[in-house]
């Protein structure tokens, strides 16, 4: 019965992730600086692209990037591609093989129902689309949830700091990065991320002073 199981799943899932994929975001909360991609089914009550597996892209597929708005492609080794710049992209880097993107039967579904019925009848790929906010996030509130104990050791007294402020925070889209970056781009976020988290923590240690200070 599990080899039948196996089987039958590889057999639905290979067919259903022949169809291609239009993925792209929803729109952004407030404070949300990430979400992950989602898959446009049906418009309008049409379309039949409703079984795909999960993190499955299949070759061909278009991924949409809104304005002010970056895209990351990664699978389980890490980042594969990079885009910074809106507009509709076809995904042909190592996606799942498809009969709609011209890849041949013989890939397209022979071999990936063998591929699956060997792991259970589950897709191998795992690739997903995350989707990054580059506008200006306002209104970050930050606050001591109860008085901060300072004891003052010239006028020997013990002072209740309180600290209340609002801050805004943006991703910085650095000019070297372009679409479908390799490795080098990806070190550049990386090192932008680097140079934010310690912008971050100067800006923490300045607070920590101006609380001394009062």
């Amino acid at each position: 019965m599990a080899l039948i199981k196996a089987f039958a799943g590889a057999l639905g899932g290979t067919f259903a992730d022949q169809w291609l994929d239009i993925i792209t975001v929803g729109q952004f909360g407030e404070h949300v600086a990430l979400m992950p991609g989602v898959y446009q089914e049906t418009n309008q009550g049409r379309g039949s692209n409703t079984k795909h597996s999960a993190a499955v892209i299949s070759n061909g597929s278009r991924i949409y990037v809104p304005e002010n708005t970056a895209a990351f492609i990664f699978d389980q080794s890490g980042i594969e591609s990079i885009i910074t710049e809106s507009g509709g992209y076809e995904y042909r880097t190592g996606g799942t093989e498809s009969v709609f993107a011209g890849d041949g039967i013989g890939k397209s579904i022979f071999g990936q129902i063998g591929e699956r019925f060997k792991y259970g009848g589950e897709p191998v790929a795992n690739k997903r689309v995350a989707f990054v906010n580059l506008r200006e996030i306002r209104g970050l509130k930050f606050g001591t949830p109860a008085p901060l104990m300072y004891h003052d050791k010239f006028y020997d007294t013990d002072l209740d700091i309180r600290a209340r402020t609002q801050s805004r925070s943006r991703l910085a889209r650095t000019p070297q990065t372009r679409v479908h970056g390799s490795h080098d781009s990806a070190s550049i976020w990386r090192a932008s991320a680097s140079k934010a988290s310690s912008s971050l923590r100067n800006r923490a240690n300045s607070l920590s002073s101006t609380r001394r200070t009062a």
